[in-house]
């Protein structure tokens, strides 16, 4: 936990989008007062609704108390000023539209009215730190504190990617925040496009897309087999370096050294098979399309229904994020 000295008390996120408006919603209900910043009016007046509701949630589900939802409502102020929303700030948590320029753009006017020893980072999920720090006045204090799934104040995993000019105080600070909200921060040590956890499902959505694309399976068939798979692994705590540790060899006993023997036996045919293209092919949008399409069919639920549905499960993960 931080110390006392070094705790953060104000915040600034700009942009008032999903994201930003659910980084507002976990900062004021641990206790940190938020200055929400946007240039457009109507997102300030959505993103102060969606917030009131956000929070009725959290009640809802005893993730927070009544008179601390009421206290985190009053704890997030609105402006269309980006100077007066950064300058008290200690902590800046840049949620704009995914466009290099406007990041840019975006950090150089942050950094030039923020103070010197604020942290400012980006909610990126993929852009270069280097890249976007490089427009800063003070780029020793930028970088990137991507929140990996949303709602973003009903899930825990972060990922940390300092760029080349980024000080380890920065990145130290950024990790005891995140710590300090309930967040589970992961350390992308080299930068590289799209870090850790898209780079993954993004692989994975690729492979999903062909099979799917070619009528190698549904897409109902391809949702059930991950998520049955994740109920046996990922969702009890095991990823795959630790599966194939302990299934490595005759009765695991061979351990990671085993698994990556075996594997390097039988698997380069397995990925000499994978897609390989980089922009999706049009019968594969077509297919896909159609496919998804009868599922949700199937499933008899708007979007919008889907999505609340989505975050009354979500609240039993949030209870590690609340009430861990």
């Amino acid at each position: 936990m931080p110390s006392q000295k070094n705790r953060v008390r104000t915040i600034a996120c700009v942009g008032a989008g999903t994201i930003g408006g659910s980084w507002a919603v976990l900062f004021a209900g641990k206790g940190i007062d938020v200055i929400l910043h946007d240039i457009n009016e109507d997102s300030l007046n959505l993103a102060k609704k969606a917030a009131t509701q956000s929070l009725r949630g959290l009640v809802k589900f005893h993730l927070l108390s009544k008179s601390a939802a009421e206290v985190a409502v009053r704890r997030i102020s609105y402006t269309m000023d980006l100077k007066a929303a950064v300058s008290s700030a200690d902590y800046v948590q840049e949620c704009v539209p995914e466009h290099m320029p406007l990041k840019r753009k975006i950090f150089r006017e942050i950094s030039s009215n923020a103070h010197r020893d604020a942290v400012i980072a980006s909610s990126s999920g993929g852009f270069s730190p280097s890249e976007i720090q490089s427009a800063a006045f003070v780029p020793s204090r930028c970088l990137v504190v991507h929140p990996c799934q949303i709602p973003v104040h009903l899930t825990r995993l972060v990922e940390i990617v300092p760029g080349r000019l980024t000080n380890p105080s920065a990145v130290r600070a950024a990790n005891d925040l995140m710590k300090q909200v309930g967040k589970r921060p992961i350390l992308v040590k080299h930068e590289v496009q799209d870090y850790i956890t898209n780079r993954l499902q993004f692989t994975l959505w690729r492979e999903a897309l062909d099979m799917v694309g070619r009528g190698i399976a549904s897409a109902e068939d391809v949702d059930t087999a991950l998520c049955e798979m994740a109920r046996a692994s990922t969702c009890i705590g095991l990823g795959p370096f630790l599966q194939a540790h302990l299934h490595g060899g005759p009765h695991g006993q061979g351990e990671i050294e085993a698994a990556l023997k075996y594997y390097s036996m039988i698997l380069p045919d397995t990925w000499r098979s994978l897609a390989k293209w980089s922009k999706i092919p049009r019968p594969v949008l077509s297919n896909v399309r159609g496919s998804v399409r009868e599922f949700v069919r199937k499933r008899g639920l708007t979007a919008s229904q889907m999505i609340r549905r989505r975050d009354r499960q979500l609240m039993d993960v949030a209870r590690s994020v609340w009430c861990g």
